[in-house]
């Protein structure tokens, strides 16, 4: 016969605790429910005279009226609840990872030492699998005499929000125990409570690993609906498609359904991630790899959500929003709560503030000092002062939408539904845009209103676009025989002249690019040079295209290989800075510059070039080196920048320059001393990595007060021996050295370049600013190889072995991603360490030396089970690890230390 609960106690007055018991003792007013925590000032709020609560929650404080004083409790005296009670909730904060599972021990530990008698001890914090077995090993180990604990899992499954109705009419109560008669015996007793005001059918009785899987399990599953619901919103913003009719639809599937199908800026709280990483974090501890990817691709599919909301935010204000104030209205995680745990709200505002906007903050739940401990904590190297001069946290919405340049819902809180939205528009800034997070407004009003709804008309625009393209298909069949006598008869004019058989002098090219080239070419003739790109931007992209002004400072290989693409792509009005002339060394990188140019200005050279390509170009050849202090006349007007430059200040100078005036601007890094095409990228200047001018660059803009937003194409790629050397002293010997330089005073050097590296850099760099102008931006640039998430993978199978040698979960190492995909891919080659050197199935690194630290020349690349079998050989839990020459062959030591040698220079290299 099962026993009778007469007291109960739960440790942890928190989300779950609360509220639970609180529950329980308003339907069960013969059980004595005392809730206990060593937060002193939490107790105080649940004890509170006017019923202020530490937790805000639809109903809760209505039950906690009713039944406090009665048999509801709330006390610090933690031991004193212990030893009364007969039935002990364990509902304290929920870790991750289970060797982070420190508070759930640490009550355990204290209920074994303080009991006296025997108890039901129920884990109803959301915990790893098997963290029962846990709690009743060390409930056993440290019992007193006569005393015996039985161990119950009995998940939560409420949604916050709604948590009182879930309480009240569960869809089920799951209780798990050890199927022997005391664990059947103690279910019973904790079925009987909540048997009060549940129906017995709703009553689940599972085992007890059963029952702590299937709380991970549930969160999971409805975490992965949210997660592809909003990538399937990626592809209708992307194809015309609406998401919320795609959602109505498939929810029509009975096998489907419609709940937790409502797209979003992603989901929040305490639960879902964390539910997530500890079944992520169970499958990598079962060896299952693929298992774990899988369900850890639902939590980067949600951050990732995030990250494409706030860019678009960024998109839409014209692609900065440096200066302009944003209003995010809900901090909460979700409506009818006041948690802000994992809240979308927060990566937001962390977004806006990096691109160094002024945030308005409203959220009718939430306390002000909790949205300043979320900010501070999730950018921890900004000081909060900082903070609290760029985030303004309003007492209503109307007051933190005035003068904003738009309004951002990341909480779907009602009265924002009902908020005066014709009031709002009118102290807005022009145009007024409105971000829906959580699609709750109406869009045709608000539209009607005047606000611009961001993503409601791609599907007109897209049509539109392919009727334009099928239209210019058709047209070109019709014109093409008139275009040939066309073609015919304009080359005929510049051809009147002849060709002389002498050498043409710069003087004399200088004289004819403003005479021969300044025929009207035909706009036919010009649409028919561009038809290929007509085919592809479209007319309406081809017209902002053709439109717009480049300004390009640097004539060397890479600007001038940038002009000459832009130029070819329809940009007409291009502006060339430089103050540097053609020397030999020059054409074999150049790219417009012969041997009749040498001793001619670089600009003028590409001037020359690109009037002879694109005869309608207007091209603007300033012969002048760019200073900040007298540079800015010089941008004047530019739709683009591109940052072309050696010289290190100088780029400085001008990359702070553009962005302090949110001049866009595209910088090209280092192609000196590089080979390797395959590892140039295109990123944001704060991912550069292993370039040592983008380093030095980006040190410099970091003290100014530039930390990203500026675009840039450079190489992973780590240089041999090759350096940057003066003359040397043989050269001397040959004759006047300096005609090879610019100027007389110039230091004469070698620069060691490769011709085709600079090119491609250019043609990146004009590729990226097309796409800009056309507006159909390259989206997250992608690394190279696509290698970022293997080497995520490899940084976290690493983090996991030294946690586990460790015996305590660490947080990071001392290396990070991209020196594993150094060590991966620059210095192992992308293979195994053991010959015959095959490509690893599962490549994984690992601690070559454990009498040593992690660095990466004393790091690894082995097949997965070479790495367990290497880290079981030499690993010793008291420090007497064992030599790793004494288990590898030679062949393997001699290829470790080969590629310890290769890290070391690409150490010295990098610092």
């Amino acid at each position: 016969m099962s026993p009778k609960v007469t007291k109960i106690c739960c440790i942890g007055a928190g989300y779950v605790g609360g509220p639970t018991c609180a529950v329980i003792a308003l339907k069960c007013p013969h059980i004595k429910v005392t809730i206990v925590d060593l937060n002193k000032a939490r107790i105080d709020a649940w004890n509170s005279p006017d019923f202020k609560l530490p937790i805000y929650e639809p109903g809760l404080d209505e039950v906690v009226r009713q039944a406090r004083g009665r048999n509801l409790f709330f006390s610090t005296d933690v031991d004193k609840a212990i030893e009364e009670a007969e039935l002990i909730f364990v509902s304290v904060n929920t870790p991750t990872k289970k060797s982070g599972v420190r508070y759930v021990e640490r009550a355990t530990r204290n209920i074994a030492n303080i009991a006296t008698s025997s108890k039901i001890v129920v884990e109803k914090s959301t915990v790893p699998c098997r963290t029962a077995e846990s709690m009743r090993t060390i409930l056993e180990a440290n019992s007193k005499p006569n005393c015996r604990f039985d161990i119950l899992s009995n998940p939560e499954f409420l949604a916050e929000g709604t948590a009182i109705q879930d309480l009240f009419k569960p869809d089920r109560v799951l209780i798990g125990s050890l199927q022997t008669p005391e664990g059947i015996r103690a279910c019973e007793a904790l079925s009987e409570v909540y048997a009060n005001w549940v129906p017995k059918d709703r009553i689940l009785t599972v085992g007890l690993w059963s029952s702590e899987l299937s709380k991970l399990a549930a969160n999971a599953m409805l975490a992965q609906r949210i997660s592809s619901i909003n990538a399937l919103s990626a592809i209708c913003e992307s194809t015309g498609a609406n998401i919320d009719e795609v959602a109505h639809a498939i929810g029509y599937d009975t096998r489907i359904g419609p709940k937790f199908l409502k797209a979003s800026v992603g989901f929040g709280g305490s639960c879902f991630q964390k539910d997530i990483l500890n079944l992520v974090y169970l499958s990598e501890s079962c060896h299952l790899p693929e298992v774990a990817a899988y369900w850890r691709q639902v939590v980067e599919m949600n951050e990732y959500q995030k990250r494409r909301f706030s860019k678009r935010v960024v998109d839409t204000l014209f692609n900065t929003i440096t200066g302009k104030r944003i209003a995010v209205l809900g901090f909460a995680f979700k409506a009818d709560t006041g948690d802000t745990r994992e809240s979308a709200a927060i990566t937001l505002i962390k977004d806006f503030l990096s691109e160094r906007a002024l945030v308005n903050v409203f959220d009718p739940q939430v306390e002000h000092s909790q949205i300043w401990m979320d900010l501070q904590e999730a950018s921890p190297l900004v000081p909060l002062d900082h903070i609290k001069k760029h985030v303004t946290i309003a007492s209503s919405a109307l007051e933190a939408c005035k003068g904003v340049d738009a309004i951002v819902i990341a909480t779907e809180w009602k009265e924002f539904k009902e908020l005066d939205w014709e009031q709002l528009y009118k102290t807005m800034n022009k145009p007024a845009f409105l971000f829906d997070g959580r699609l709750l407004v109406d869009a045709q009003k608000l539209t009607q209103i005047g606000f611009k709804l961001i993503g409601t008309a791609i599907a007109a625009s897209l049509a539109t676009a392919t009727l334009l393209v099928s239209h210019n298909t058709l047209s070109k069949r019709q014109r093409r025989k008139h275009l040939e006598e066309d073609i015919k008869r304009s080359l005929a004019e510049f051809d009147a002249t002849g060709e002389s058989s002498r050498l043409r002098t710069p003087e004399d090219e200088d004289e004819s690019l403003s005479s021969s080239y300044s025929v009207a070419y035909d706009e036919e003739l010009i649409r028919e040079q561009l038809a290929r790109n007509y085919a592809f931007f479209t007319e309406e992209s081809m017209a902002k295209i053709r439109s717009s002004r480049v300004v390009i400072v640097g004539a060397g290989g890479v600007g001038s290989w940038a002009a000459v693409m832009l130029a070819r792509s329809g940009v007409s009005k291009i502006r060339i800075i430089d103050f540097d002339q053609v020397t030999l060394s020059s054409l074999n990188r150049h790219a417009t510059a012969g041997l009749t140019d040498v001793g001619m200005k670089k600009v003028k050279c590409v001037e020359k070039a690109l009037k002879k390509m694109c005869r309608w170009v207007q091209v603007e050849a300033v012969n002048d080196l760019w200073r900040k202090e007298t540079g800015g006349d010089l941008l004047e007007g530019a739709d683009w920048v591109i940052d072309a430059i050696d010289n290190i200040q100088t780029k400085v100078d001008l990359l702070k320059y553009c962005h302090d005036h949110s001049i866009k601007v595209f910088s090209s890094m280092g192609a000196g001393a590089k080979c390797d095409p395959t590892r140039i990228q295109i990123s944001d200047i704060s991912y550069t990595v292993y370039d040592p001018l983008a380093r030095s660059v980006r040190r410099r803009l970091r003290l100014l007060g530039v930390n990203n937003g500026i675009p840039v194409v450079y190489s992973t790629e780590v240089p041999g021996d090759v350096k940057l050397l003066p003359l040397p002293e043989e050269e001397f010997q040959k004759g006047a050295v300096k005609e090879l330089g610019a100027f007389d005073d110039f230091r004469v050097r070698i620069l060691p370049v490769l011709g085709p590296l600079p090119a491609i850099f250019g043609l990146n760099a004009a590729t990226y600013i097309l796409c800009e102008l056309a507006e159909k931006p390259i989206f997250n640039p992608l690394p190279i190889k696509n290698r970022r998430k293997l080497y995520e993978r490899m940084y976290r199978d690493l983090l996991h072995r030294e946690s586990k040698l460790a015996g305590e979960q660490l947080n990071r190492l001392p290396i990070d991603e991209d020196d594993v995909g150094l060590i991966f891919d620059d210095l192992y080659r992308g293979r195994s360490a053991v010959p015959p050197y095959d490509v690893p199935q599962r490549p994984t690194i690992v601690r070559w030396d454990f009498h040593k630290p992690i660095t990466i020349d004393n790091l690894a690349v082995f097949e997965f089970k070479d790495a367990e079998k290497h880290a079981k050989a030499c690993w010793s839990a008291t420090g007497d690890h064992v030599d790793p020459d004494s288990i590898w062959e030679e062949a393997v030591q001699q290829t470790v230390k080969r590629r310890a040698v290769e890290a070391q220079k690409v150490l010295d290299w990098v610092m």
